[in-house]
C-alpha cells in the first residue's frame, strides 16, 4: 500500500474515531440533561409537596390569626364607638355645665344689680351710687395716667353733687296712702333720668331724698339740669292731688379733682355742702320748688392739699 493509501485510511479511521467520541460525548451530556432534568422534576415534586405540607400547616395558624385580628379590630371599633359615645355624653355635660354656669352667672348680675339698684326707682341706691361713681372716676384716673406717662399734665375735672329733697311729699304718703306715695317716688325717678346724662351718677339714697353725681359738668351745667328737674316736675299733673303740690327743693355744690383718689375725697364734702343748700332752698322757697347753691366751689387740694 503506497502512502498515500496509508496516510487517507489513517485519515478516514481518525475521524470515524472522533465522530464516535464526539457521539459518546453528546450522549453522556444528553443523560446528565436527562439525570438533571430528573432531579430538577423531584425537586419540583418535593418543593410542591413541600409548599403543599407548608400551607397545611400553616393554615390553622392562619385562620386563628384571622380570627384574632377579626377580633382585635372589632374590639377597636367598639372602643372607637364608646369613645365617640363618651365624648358625647362629656361635650353634652360640658354644654349643660357652662349653661349652668351662664344661668348661675345670670342670676348673680341680677343679685349684683338688685343690691345695687332701688327697687322702686331704678336709680342706684347709695352702695350701688358709690360703686358706680368709683367706677366712673377711675376711667379719668387712668386717662391721666396716661397723659402723665406721655409728659402731660394731668386734666383737672369738674364734679357736681345735686341733693334732692320733696316738699309735702309726707302730706301725700299720710292722707293717700304709702302707694301713693310710691307713684310720686317712681315719677320723681322718671323726671330725674329726663333731666340728666345718661353718664350722671343718679342715686335714690332712701326716702324722699334723691342725689345726682356729675362729673365733668360746669356749675352752670349742673344748674341747668336742676331748673329742668323743676320745670318737668311743675308740669306734671301727676304731682299734684287735690290742693297738695309735690314740688322740691334742690342744692348744688361744685368742686375740681384731678385724680381718682381727690375726687372721692371731695365726694363727701360736697354732698356735706348740697345738703346745706339743699335746706336753704327749702326754708326759702317752703312749698314751692327752690334751688340754692353752694357758695364755695372746693378743689380737692383744698381737701387733701396738693393733688
Amino acid at each position: 500500500m503506497t502512502f498515500l493509501k496509508r496516510f487517507f485510511v489513517f485519515t478516514i479511521i481518525r475521524a470515524l474515531m472522533r465522530l464516535l467520541w464526539q457521539r459518546q460525548e453528546i450522549a453522556e451530556r444528553n443523560r446528565e440533561i436527562e439525570r438533571l432534568g430528573h432531579e430538577l422534576r423531584h425537586s419540583q415534586d418535593g418543593a410542591r409537596i413541600l409548599a403543599r405540607n407548608v400551607r397545611e400547616a400553616y393554615q390553622p395558624i392562619r385562620t386563628k390569626l384571622e380570627a384574632e385580628h377579626a377580633t382585635t379590630v372589632r374590639g377597636l371599633l367598639e372602643q372607637l364607638r364608646l369613645g365617640a359615645e363618651a365624648r358625647m355624653i362629656l361635650a353634652r355635660e360640658v354644654i349643660a355645665k357652662n349653661r349652668e354656669i351662664e344661668d348661675r352667672d345670670r342670676e348673680i348680675a341680677k343679685l349684683r344689680e338688685a343690691a345695687m339698684t332701688d327697687s322702686l326707682t331704678g336709680l342706684h341706691n347709695r352702695r350701688g351710687a358709690n360703686e358706680a361713681l368709683r367706677r366712673l372716676l377711675s376711667v379719668f384716673e387712668r386717662q391721666n395716667q396716661r397723659a402723665v406717662d406721655a409728659g402731660n399734665q394731668a386734666e383737672v375735672h369738674d364734679l357736681s353733687v345735686l341733693v334732692f329733697d320733696l316738699n309735702n311729699f309726707k302730706l301725700v304718703n299720710d292722707r293717700f296712702g304709702h302707694a301713693a306715695g310710691d307713684v310720686v317716688l317712681a315719677i320723681i325717678a322718671e323726671h330725674i333720668k329726663r333731666a340728666f346724662r345718661a353718664e350722671d351718677v343718679l342715686a335714690r339714697p332712701g326716702g324722699d331724698e334723691f342725689k345726682a353725681y356729675l362729673v365733668n359738668a360746669s356749675r352752670d351745667g349742673a344748674i341747668m339740669r336742676a331748673e329742668k328737674l323743676a320745670a318737668l316736675m311743675l308740669a306734671d299733673d301727676r304731682l299734684q292731688f287735690n290742693n297738695i303740690r309735690v314740688t322740691v327743693s334742690i342744692g348744688i355744690s361744685h368742686g375740681r379733682f384731678a385724680t381718682r383718689r381727690g375726687g372721692l375725697q371731695i365726694v363727701e364734702t360736697l354732698e356735706q355742702l348740697a345738703d346745706a343748700a339743699m335746706y336753704a332752698a327749702k326754708e326759702e322757697s317752703r312749698a314751692e320748688s327752690g334751688i340754692a347753691i353752694a357758695p364755695d366751689a372746693i378743689s380737692s387740694d383744698t381737701v387733701l392739699g396738693d393733688l
